[in-house]
Formats: C-alpha cells, structure tokens, sequence
C-alpha cells in the first residue's frame, strides 16, 4: 500500500499505519481546502458578475455623466428622446435638465393624486352629510307618499 502511495515503505507495521493514515489525513485535508478555494472563487466570481449586472442595469446619475464618453452621451440622449447634438457639456447639461424635470413632473404628479383623493373624500363627505341630514322643504317636494310617511314616523309625528 505504501509503495501505490509513492510512501517509504520500510519500518514496522505501526509506523506503516501512521504514514498511511498520515497520507490519507493530508490528502483528504488537501482536498477540503482545495474544494473550498474553488467554492470561494465560484462565490466571489457570482458576486461580481451581479455587481457588474446591477451597475449595468442601473440607470445613470450625474457621477456616471462625468465619466461618459461623448458617443454615450448621445446615445443616453437619443433614448430619452432629446436632442443628440452639441458638445459634452451640452449634452450633459441636457440630460440633468431632464432628469430634473423627469424627477419634479414625477412630484407634481403625486401631488396631484393626493390632491384628488381628498377632493374626492370631502365630496363623499358632503354627500354622506346631505343624506343623513334631515330633509328640507325641497327634499319634502321630491319625496313620494311612502317616503313622506317613513319620515313621520323616523321624526315620530
């Protein structure tokens, strides 16, 4: 067994066993670390290929603009619908604009839903009100016989 190791194969039957067991221990040891190296490269390589799709799924802000070449600035610009032509400077002045508008026109626009809601609450509110309210003399010159009669008796009369 030792020989097939590539192990000194001489000494008695005990130190055989310890150079044996020696062997088996380093190399399954050896293998442990070697399995965990390879499952850490395979996690720090996962990690940066999502790192890398999430820089290149993210939308760029006004850091990336620094670094944007001119041919990416024109292509950011024609995706967003503006003009692509000019120098740099106005290409990136261009493209703040709009992302600033993009971002106030977002505000206004929950502004305005909210807005809506509370119209539309305080309408209902006011409706509710009307309808619990005791009826009027032109609520009196609508109403039928019947209705006239429920509300003689609601009013105990």
């Amino acid at each position: 067994e030792c020989k097939k190791l590539g192990l000194a194969a001489a000494g008695s039957t005990d130190v055989l066993r310890k150079r044996i067991r020696s062997f088996r221990h380093d190399s399954a040891t050896d293998d442990i670390e070697e399995e965990v190296e390879v499952s850490n490269d395979i996690v720090v390589e996962e990690e940066e290929e999502q790192k890398d799709n999430e820089a290149s799924n993210a939308a760029p802000d006004d850091d990336d603009l620094s670094v944007m070449t001119y041919k990416q600035m024109q292509k950011e610009c024609k995706k967003l619908g503006l003009a692509a032509a000019g120098s740099t400077d106005v290409l990136r002045k261009r493209i703040r604009s709009f992302r600033h508008d993009s971002a106030t026109d977002d505000i206004e626009e929950e502004v305005e839903v909210s807005n809506d809601i509370v119209v539309e609450e305080e309408e209902e509110q006011k409706d509710n009100e009307a309808s619990n309210a005791a009826p009027d003399d032109d609520d009196l010159s609508v109403m039928t016989y019947k209705q006239m009669q429920k509300e003689c008796k609601k009013l105990g009369l």
